[in-house]
């Protein structure tokens, strides 16, 4: 627990917590997002955890974030659709106690691809979505590589960008066509860019320049 002091008290900082499904390309996409990004814009992230617990099942990471929570805290579960069952009683779980759900179908590397191109079509499988993405990596891509955001996002950070406004026109288009259902019911679909703007909330209004 992160503490400062305070007046010749102690008191709790607020943290952010998230927990991922993947044990490698989330959490190297959002560490290098943090390390990278808004290191760039002249501010440094503390207390935000990143990690995936022991149960990386939905609800296992719903119960993880609700195990650790604190009042002060914000809390964050990423995870994609794969063959999951319970995510409709995680996507409510998660409502209920305003924990943060950002979700992707078919799979996480639905929001890489759109750092480079804005498609509606649906996929069966990661590995059918990654055969695509190889195209627009020099070495193919590798879903374990350790600078996923810089190689994604681009020196410059302009296909984040892109991505973000490519993520918000694909819901609105995906919830348009798809009326009446649910969110995790929908090829393709991702909201990771609203963990992102949540992750910049956080850390300006928890830590200066």
């Amino acid at each position: 627990m992160t503490r400062k002091r305070n007046a010749g008290r102690w008191s709790i900082r607020p943290v952010m917590r998230i927990f991922s499904e993947g044990e490698r390309t989330e959490i190297n996409y959002v560490r290098g997002y943090i390390s990278s990004y808004l290191k760039s814009k002249g501010y440094t992230a503390h207390d935000i955890i990143i990690e995936q617990p022991n149960d990386s099942s939905p609800l296992g990471l719903l119960n993880a974030a609700r195990q650790t929570r604190l009042p002060m805290d914000e809390m964050w579960i990423v995870f994609d659709c794969d063959q999951h069952q319970h995510k409709p009683e995680t996507f409510r779980g998660a409502a209920e106690e305003g924990i943060g759900v950002a979700y992707s179908s078919i799979s996480f590397e639905t929001w890489i691809l759109l750092h480079f191109t804005y498609s509606t079509r649906s996929y069966r499988s990661c590995d059918e979505l990654i055969k695509v993405l190889d195209r627009h990596y020099p070495n193919g891509y590798d879903k374990a590589m350790n600078n996923l955001f810089e190689a994604t996002a681009g020196a410059d950070h302009s296909r984040l960008l892109t991505a973000i406004a490519n993520a918000k026109r694909l819901n609105r288009e995906m919830l348009n066509v798809n009326v009446g259902k649910a969110t995790y019911e929908l090829n393709p679909y991702t909201n990771v860019h609203e963990l992102l703007a949540a992750i910049d909330a956080f850390i300006m209004k928890n830590h200066s320049r």
